[in-house]
């Protein structure tokens, strides 16, 4: 959606305009959710907090000022919904919830690649779970949901600076946790 069609989009969602609401939910309902299972690990918790975002988007409208992209803003309430809610006992970054992983038939490794490569993404989900909650957050919003760091902080109520730390704190930490694993496996090879 482009910068018009999102502004047009925003002044039909303030006029009242329930199909505008529709269009809203069908544009973006992929995203929160994705980014809710991320925060949750649960795909009944998902949609269930990605129905409470939409419920309280529906009764924010009026406060939507449009100093940020709808789809911020719909992130900053999928994140704080998410974090006061106890659903956040572990916020889980999905490794892979988008076809864009999967390869065409054609394309198909060999079964010793695709084990190696499965073995990978579950340590690095194990290691994920292992960050802090605050060091998961915030890498779920810019590594997974793309966000930057000012997007990302708007959306958490940090100052740019905190995300950024968080970001490289999360990243260090998990090269720690990582770094015994791989130099284990590349003595093997």
């Amino acid at each position: 959606m482009n910068d018009a069609e999102e502004e047009a989009l925003v002044r039909r969602l303030k006029r009242g305009d329930s199909a505008a609401f529709d269009d809203m939910i069908e544009t973006h309902h992929p995203d929160v959710y994705r980014l809710a299972f991320r925060l949750t690990g649960s795909s009944q918790e998902a949609e269930s907090l990605t129905q409470e975002v939409f419920m309280q988007a529906f009764v924010s409208l009026r406060g939507f000022n449009g100093r940020s992209r709808l789809m911020t803003w719909l992130h900053t309430i999928t994140v704080r919904k998410a974090l006061d809610s106890k659903r956040t006992r572990e916020i889980v970054p999905a490794l892979s919830l988008s076809d864009a992983d999967a390869e065409p038939v054609a394309n198909t490794p060999d079964p010793s690649e695709t084990a190696h490569s499965n073995e990978m993404k579950g340590m690095i989900g194990r290691a994920l779970l292992r960050l802090p909650k605050e060091e998961r957050t915030a890498l779920a919003l810019v590594f997974y949901e793309a966000m930057s760091y000012r997007e990302a902080g708007k959306a958490l109520r940090w100052p740019v600076g905190t995300v950024a730390w968080r970001v490289h704190n999360a990243r260090r930490m998990l090269r720690e946790m990582l770094a015994g694993p791989l130099q284990a496996e590349g003595e093997s090879q």
